[in-house]
């Protein structure tokens, strides 16, 4: 996936109030930037001129988080959520098994971390459990100038 094609797929993704506009902003870079080069966090926070202790502060807040993990998903490729479902069958069938792989599942779950917090998320979609990020997009007209307006005081 390129760039631009990842800045595309997030523009898709609403973004709920309570975030910054510099929260919004460093949240998609650092999506992007872990997609495409595995950064650290450490070193995304020294790069884009931001402490750890800020970062992990805004992680703490439920909303921020799960925009995050909101932007993850909505980098998942059909192709890439075909291929977890077979891996995900594999799987199944080899834990049935004696002589399940622990080492080539640990690969998979590494090298596709995305579309395994992707999947996660789908299922407590399916479970009916809402996210912060997707209940921070039901508040009210009222709610949301309040909101607005917080924003630019701030």
């Amino acid at each position: 996936m390129t760039n631009e094609e990842l800045k595309q797929g997030m523009k898709n993704v609403p973004v709920p109030t309570g975030l910054t506009d510099e929260q919004v902003k460093l949240a998609q870079a650092f999506v992007t930037e872990r997609y495409t080069t595995g950064i650290k966090i450490a070193d995304f926070c020294r790069k884009h001129n931001k402490s750890t202790e800020t970062w992990y502060d805004w992680k703490k807040r439920p909303v921020f988080e799960s925009y995050l993990a909101t932007l993850r998903r909505s980098l998942v490729t059909d192709s890439e959520w075909e291929t977890h479902e077979k891996i995900k069958q594999k799987v199944k069938s080899m834990a049935l098994s004696e002589k399940g792989g622990v080492r080539e599942i640990e690969l998979y779950t590494k090298l596709f971390e995305h579309v395994v917090e992707a999947d996660r998320q789908r299922n407590m979609e399916e479970l009916g459990i809402v996210s912060e990020h997707e209940k921070a997009q039901d508040k009210t007209v009222e709610d949301k100038r309040n909101a607005l307006l917080q924003r630019l005081k701030g």
